[in-house]
């Protein structure tokens, strides 16, 4: 048998590693973080000279480095991100207090849980519930709704916030302009463009949970 030639392996491991990103891991972790190691080797640099001096000029080694730092760099965008969704809990709060108590959705939570769905329960309360429903229909195989998909948006919004005020501090701090209008320019379309990926993580975010419960609804009884 042929030996394996170690580029082969990291080809091989790249293309297993490639199949396993999930929609969330994408749109969420990878896009943003690649935005951002993009522009950090644009301004800054330095971001490429640790990989040419360890493994020199190889294609594969090199996608397989760019899409490790970009992964880990999404994930730390997306734990930052997190303080956003408390300005959305008002809006979620009040998609759990519809949906809890709905005669039907009381009913399948006792059929799966084996417990009554209070509807007197305190805001921290519903919020638990919310995410115990999301768990169970995250856990279901047969699960074949945009669930997933919309989480992604969401979490694609949050994370594009965090996205923009990087990318916006790299461009004025390293960044060269003609006239001052220029800066005006960038700052005005950081703003706008935050603005807007914000509102669409809200968005995203309350249309994950009306999906989440809709989903439970028409989960059949195992």
């Amino acid at each position: 048998m042929a030996d394996i030639q170690p580029e082969q392996e990291i080809q091989s491991g790249v293309e297993h590693f490639v199949k396993k990103f999930t929609v969330i891991d994408f749109l969420s972790m990878f896009v943003p973080g690649a935005v951002v190691i993009l522009a950090l080797n644009y301004y800054v640099g330095g971001v490429t000279e640790p990989f040419l001096k360890f493994f020199g000029h190889q294609d594969v080694v090199l996608v397989a480095y760019f899409i490790l730092i970009s992964y880990v760099t999404g994930m730390l965008i997306q734990e930052v991100s997190k303080f956003l969704e408390r300005f959305w809990k008002a809006d979620l709060i009040r998609v759990h207090r519809k949906w809890q108590k709905r005669e039907d959705v009381k009913k399948k939570y006792q059929e799966c849980f084996g417990e009554s769905l209070d509807t007197d329960m305190n805001e921290k309360e519903k919020d638990a519930i919310g995410k115990k429903i999301y768990l169970h229909i995250a856990d279901c195989s047969e699960n074949d709704s945009k669930l997933s998909l919309f989480s992604a948006f969401s979490l694609m919004g949050r994370n594009g916030v965090i996205t923009v005020f990087i990318v916006y501090l790299l461009v004025i701090l390293f960044g060269q302009f003609n006239a001052p209008e220029e800066k005006v320019l960038v700052q005005a379309a950081a703003l706008i463009i935050a603005v807007l990926l914000e509102r669409r993580g809200r968005r995203f975010k309350v249309l994950s949970c009306e999906r989440m419960y809709r989903d439970f609804l028409r989960q059949k009884k195992e």
